[in-house]
């Protein structure tokens, strides 16, 4: 489902241009995409989406939000992989946590189950952990000057975060005086 103030559609190259406020609804499963933004082309056969100006995809538990988002697609239309430039975010919520990584340039890969596999910021860069029951564990912050890479294993848990350039991490405790 694809509305915009202006569309053009190519058949021989399956690919429209939308302009004037685009949103595309894909409605694949139970899970609809629900991409926004101020124009775009999307290349439905090859998969590829390009949008401009306050873009931003919404998918599940998956938000990416830029001034610019380069995606594509797997043949199910779920988010495959996404570049986005200008106050980038990334977002994915889970049962036990929220990550969120932020930057001005940010490349992000999911799996085919929608779980986020990396979130790598070029630049000054932020990654926050913020745990659903904050008394199981602390919410925690990176911040890192030259880059911010954060990696998950298969079901979307935590791996590891590596930071390039001066970082700081903090931690804020939970309260379990009570």
């Amino acid at each position: 489902k694809i509305n915009a103030g202006y569309a053009l559609y190519e058949k021989d190259a399956d690919r429209f241009e939308l302009k004037n406020g685009l949103h595309i609804i894909t409605v694949e499963d139970e899970s609809p995409t629900d991409i926004r933004a101020a124009s775009g082309v999307y290349e439905q056969s090859l998969g590829k989406i390009h949008l401009e100006g306050g873009a931003e995809i919404i998918q599940a538990a998956n938000f990416v939000k830029g001034d610019s988002i380069f995606a594509e697609v797997f043949e199910n239309k779920k988010l495959k992989k996404c570049r986005v430039l200008g106050n980038a975010v990334v977002r994915q919520t889970t049962a036990e946590r929220t990550t969120e990584v932020t930057g001005a340039e940010l490349n992000a890969l999911f799996n085919e189950d929608q779980k986020m596999q990396s979130a790598d910021v070029t630049g000054t860069g932020t990654a926050v952990l913020t745990p659903s029951n904050p008394v199981e564990y602390t919410k925690m912050t990176f911040t890192a000057r030259r880059a911010i890479n954060v990696h998950f294993k298969k079901d979307g848990l935590l791996d590891r975060i590596d930071t390039d350039g001066r970082t700081t991490v903090k931690l804020d405790v939970p309260d379990n005086s009570g």
